[in-house]
Order: C-alpha cells, then structure tokens, then sequence
C-alpha cells in the first residue's frame, strides 16, 4: 500500500509532474535537493496531498497513528526524495519532542 503509492508519486515526478514533489528546504541540506509530498505536518492534514496517497493518509489518520504520532502537535509524516548527489548534513532538531525515521 505504502509502496506502491510511493511509488506511483515517483513515477509521476520523474514524467515531470508538475504536483510531484515539492522542495524541500531545510538548513541541513548540504549540496542538491531534497522534496517531498507531505500528508501531515505538525498534526495538520495536507488534504491536496491525501488525496494523491489516500490508502497511507487512510493509515496514518487511524486509531494507531492518530493517537500517537499525526495528532501530536509536532506530528508529521511525508514522503521524502533525495534527488541524485544531494547530501544532508549531519543534524538534529530543535527539540527532542520529535523522533525522526529516515
């Protein structure tokens, strides 16, 4: 589920969709791009971008994640792109109230 809809956004992006990913800006990146489709950021839902991966949005707005990660108010959650010989820094948040997976 998660897959292939992560998928399908890839292929949309590299047929150069214009709704495809979206930069990324963040002090961290060191050289290239970095993108992506957000579904939540700090609990709110991205209701364009739910729509374009409904089976994950369907997902995270469930029992399980609303109750522990997309309704904290530092909850996020989105599909990420590293285009080619983009590098991130080395880097931590402003807080650890947040746990990130990459």
């Amino acid at each position: 589920t998660i897959r292939a809809e992560a998928t399908r956004l890839l292929r949309r992006d590299a047929e150069g969709g214009a709704d495809a990913f979206r930069r990324h800006l963040s002090k961290a990146l060191a050289a290239g791009e970095w993108a992506d489709v957000g579904l939540y950021f700090n609990a709110m839902r991205n209701e364009t971008n739910a729509l374009r991966a409904p089976l994950t949005s369907a997902l995270l707005s469930g029992e399980a994640f609303r109750r522990d990660c997309t309704s904290c108010a530092l909850g996020s959650a989105y599909f990420s792109l590293l285009r080619p010989r983009t590098r991130i820094a080395p880097h931590c948040g402003p807080t650890n109230a947040r746990l990130r997976a990459h």
